[in-house]
């Protein structure tokens, strides 16, 4: 097995973790209570796929690894159990997402090892904190889904902080490896908190499609400002391009979400109409 086939198999190990994960934390959203046990299996799921992404960036390129992050988005639809089957426009939305994901990252020039100084790590923490930070003050909305994006994005810049710090922790010693490693592990558990909060309010889909694309652009954009990456093909105006793809994208996941919430409240409006008749004609007989 040449190293590029391995580097495929990992990222699909990855995306597969990712989504059972992601329905891991969807179902102990809507519990009203802690089950720890659940918590920590969702946790561990997330972990995993973590690990799993980092193993395949050791026998991949990004340009290979990165976009197939958003497999999880693929995987995780179908694997979901809602009232009615994803839809056609919720399919045409993730692939969207998945190929303008696929064209961003290959806009991408890779550097070399990164050497940041503690000063310049944490400077990358405090500014994407902050960030996250905002976000969570804009999920104070009483909108359903702008309180699902804003926190998915929120977990996905965690997510792609530390994705973003970790060829940092390999490539420097002494203080600054554990003050990048601290915030690894800070942003890691962040975005695991942050998405499943996301998946409380608007389901799973368009909260894990929100998380997907700000993962890696959070990514590219440290890449971009602080680790030397650079852009090829004249990359702006593809990247506006890329950027319009995904917003298609999560406007088709979102049309197809409202559907499901709308399938949902019928059943259950349904459940109930049926509950209440029952009593009354049991006691006409």
């Amino acid at each position: 097995m040449n190293d590029t086939v391995l580097a495929l198999a990992l990222c699909v190990a990855s995306s597969v973790c990712y989504a059972l994960g992601a329905i891991a934390q969807r179902r102990i959203a809507l519990t009203p209570t802690m089950d720890a046990f659940r918590w920590l299996w969702a946790l561990g799921l997330n972990l995993a796929g973590g690990a799993l992404h980092v193993a395949a960036l050791r026998f991949g390129p990004v340009t290979i690894v990165q976009p197939l992050g958003a497999l999880t988005l693929v995987f995780a639809l179908p694997m979901r159990r809602e009232p009615s089957a994803t839809s056609r426009s919720e399919w045409a939305g993730a692939t969207l997402i998945v190929i303008a994901l696929a064209g961003l990252v290959s806009l991408m020039l890779p550097a070399g090892p990164p050497a940041l100084s503690a000063y310049q790590v944490l400077v990358v923490g405090g500014v994407s904190a902050g960030v996250t930070a905002a976000l969570m003050a804009v999920s104070a909305a009483p909108s359903p889904m702008i309180r699902a994006l804003s926190l998915a994005a929120g977990a996905g810049i965690a997510f792609g902080t530390a994705s973003a710090l970790v060829p940092v922790v390999l490539a420097v010693t002494g203080w600054t490896v554990l003050m990048a490693g601290g915030l690894v592990g800070c942003f890691a558990l962040a975005g695991v908190a942050l998405s499943q909060s996301s998946y409380r309010d608007f389901g799973l889909g368009l909260p894990l499609a929100a998380q997907t694309i700000a993962n890696p652009v959070a990514a590219i954009v440290i890449g971009f400002t602080v680790l030397g990456e650079g852009i090829r093909f004249g990359g702006l105006a593809l990247t506006l391009v890329t950027a319009a793809v995904m917003a298609c994208g999560v406007a088709m996941l979102a049309r197809g979400e409202e559907a499901r919430r709308a399938v949902s409240a019928h059943v259950a409006g349904s459940r109930i109409e049926r509950h209440d008749t029952h009593p009354a004609s049991a006691s006409g007989r």
